[in-house]
């Protein structure tokens, strides 16, 4: 064929060959790149000491800062680099002039730098072609043709989704990723993907939620049964920090991941059944000891993946530790702990309640390769305050224990609940289902604030629970004045606003 064919309009024929570094090619390469870098910086690209330069670093060839590559977010990822190196430029012979544009930094997620921009046309294409948003599109004519939105508007006007695809396909750092900056930070993950790093158990979130969006139920349910075999509690209870990460919150609110979740997980399965895949018997034998979140989850997957045979022993009657002892009803339904529970013990764990581990030799003795120790964290702390023997003085793991356990202590009319823990907002509602009439929580923050779920919170505050913030802490000797007289006014009430509370349960 006559002349350079593009490879992107050549039709392939029978017979062809290709030849795709020849000396004829390598020079019409080089000469297209160096006008590519005219208005491109590019004193770093042909520098060997490129790779050792900071951006603040004296340069000794006197560039200025603004020039020079190591600034860019891009170094080390720009493909105009690997062109460079491919073609093997070591000076370019046409001066560098800046086209002097402004940087859009005024929209979320990202900046646009038309200074950056070689005109390529990859976020076009990708805008237009594989995402189907057709958002941005090339702009003016010849030489101050640029890419953007129609008349110059934001974003945030033009359709655009804001799903990074264009980011992901600039080669050179024209749109970049406002919370990626020189060396800032090592993770690109961590940024791009910060509800996944959110994540106690890591879930890949965008995955599965791209996948419900295309209707793809059980692919979406397998994403996250690769990290949890609880989807059902997780969109239930979790407090969802994914949330609080979310990217698309800078641009309006967050996606509404922990309902995805539990809609995905209490969608009927294809089939009827959820599918558990087994693998061969490993011959080993593993005891877990608790029945806790942990200890269900690693029984799970040892048996699952590992094909090992696995035995839970729990000390208590029933199966679920937290989940079923500290969590209250009304907030994670009993049928649905019984459900996913069913399915570890459907992966052929053996789980024996009512058996006290106390020697984890024994344990070996009669045969255990390993040993997975989840006991949790059922061990109640005292603040330390003067009072705090009194019969009408519960801590709230052991008022929610006994009243998950079947036998509810009477609250009175009048409860207080000291301490900014997930589990006092779960107190204070179980108190006023238990029919006490006055509910406050003392909480030794200077707002107010109690950890956990936003929505449970309000939900609180809507039935009635009073928050007060303390100053300080609730030790004896930093507590403030404030709330050391409201719990001497709490002590001195006792007697009249609270019925005797049954003894402390034994742990």
């Amino acid at each position: 064929m006559r002349g350079l064919p593009p490879a992107c309009t050549t039709p392939a024929s029978d017979g062809m060959i290709i030849k795709t570094n020849t000396p004829q090619l390598q020079q019409f390469r080089r000469g297209v790149l160096e006008l590519i870098l005219t208005e491109h910086p590019h004193a770093c690209l042909v520098c060997w000491r490129r790779k050792r330069c900071g951006p603040f670093d004296i340069c000794l060839r006197s560039i200025d800062v603004t020039e020079r590559c190591v600034t860019c977010p891009n170094n080390g990822r720009c493909e105009l680099q690997n062109i460079v190196d491919y073609i093997g430029i070591d000076e370019v012979s046409l001066p560098y002039t800046s086209k002097a544009l402004p940087i859009k930094t005024n929209d979320p997620l990202f900046d646009r730098d038309y200074n950056l921009c070689i005109l390529c046309g990859r976020c076009v294409r990708v805008c237009q072609e594989v995402r189907g948003i057709s958002a941005i599109a090339f702009t003016f004519r010849g030489s101050h043709a640029i890419v953007g939105t129609a008349f110059d508007r934001p974003l945030l006007d033009s359709g655009c989704k804001f799903c990074g695809a264009c980011v992901e396909a600039c080669p050179t750092g024209a749109l970049m990723d406002k919370a990626l900056k020189w060396n800032r930070v090592p993770d690109r993950e961590t940024v791009l993907v910060p509800c996944k790093h959110a994540c106690p158990l890591g879930i890949d979130v965008p995955r599965y939620v791209r996948l419900i969006a295309e209707q793809k139920f059980t692919k979406a349910l397998a994403v996250i049964a690769e990290k949890t075999p609880f989807p059902s509690i997780c969109g239930i209870v979790c407090h969802h920090p994914c949330e609080d990460k979310c990217r698309r919150g800078e641009v309006n609110e967050s996606i509404a991941i922990r309902a995805l979740k539990r809609f995905i997980a209490e969608r009927p399965p294809e089939g009827g059944v959820r599918r558990i895949r087994f693998v061969p018997p490993s011959g080993k034998r593993v005891a877990v000891v608790g029945s806790g979140p942990a200890g269900l989850t690693a029984a799970y997957y040892l048996a699952r993946l590992r094909g090992h045979s696995v035995t839970i022993f729990e000390a208590l009657p029933e199966t679920g530790g937290m989940l079923r002892y500290g969590i209250p009803e009304y907030r994670l339904p009993r049928k649905v702990l019984d459900a996913e529970i069913k399915l570890v013990k459907d992966s052929g764990v053996e789980i024996r309640t009512n058996t006290r581990i106390d020697s984890l030799d024994e344990l070996f003795k009669q045969g255990y390769d390993a040993i997975f120790v989840a006991i949790g964290a059922h061990r109640e702390v005292n603040k330390g305050l003067d009072g705090e023997e009194h019969a009408s003085v519960l801590h709230y793991l052991s008022f929610l224990r006994a009243v998950k356990s079947g036998n509810p202590i009477k609250p009175g009319n009048s409860v207080v609940i000291i301490g900014a823990v997930v589990g006092a907002i779960d107190a204070a509602r179980t108190a006023l289902r238990l029919g006490a009439k006055e509910v406050t929580i003392l909480c030794p923050t200077s707002q107010g604030q109690v950890p956990g779920d936003k929505d449970e919170v309000n939900e609180a505050l809507e039935e009635g629970v009073k928050i007060l913030p303390t100053s300080t802490s609730c030790g004896r000797q930093n507590s403030s004045p404030g709330f050391a007289n409201y719990w001497s006014h709490w002590m001195s009430m006792t007697a009249k606003n609270f019925k005797k509370c049954r003894p402390r349960l034994e742990r």
